[in-house]
């Protein structure tokens, strides 16, 4: 079974610097993780949903990598928004969030087995502390 915990940050919100994080398990181990900046243009209005996709689709583009689109996956974040959208539940609408929100939309369909699951933030404290390293604020 793979476990994808994501969170993103972006401070200040809006406008801010992007952070993501992403901890990857298989079985129960930790196999992988990311903490990165997203750089953007000054003109591109940086919001905290941005960055929740931006972790997201950093997580989906690893699994592709790895070849493990027929596993069952069980895909956690805390942003209601994400998880609703990526499920299917509701559309994704307009926003400076949406191109990144389609793109990883778009990977989605490269996978059979995959459940997204809304988790309350502090359950999603690993993921959280490595979205808000990226920008040198944990």
């Amino acid at each position: 079974m793979i476990e994808v915990y994501f969170d993103g940050a972006c401070a200040p919100n809006p406008y801010g610097r992007i952070g993501y994080g992403a901890i990857i398990f298989n079985d129960g181990k930790i196999v992988y993780e990311i903490s990165k900046e997203y750089k953007c243009g000054s003109d591109v209005k940086t919001t905290n949903n941005m960055a929740e996709y931006c972790a997201a689709y950093a997580a989906l583009k690893y699994l592709i990598y790895k070849n493990w689109q027929q596993l069952p996956i069980i895909f956690r974040g805390d942003s209601q928004l994400v998880i609703n959208q990526l499920s299917g539940k509701w559309q994704i609408g307009k926003g400076a969030y949406t191109d990144i929100a389609c793109r990883t939309k778009d990977l989605i369909q490269h996978f059979s087995r995959i459940q997204f699951e809304w988790l309350p933030r502090e359950f999603n404290g690993l993921a959280d502390k490595l979205s808000w390293k990226a920008i040198g604020l944990s």
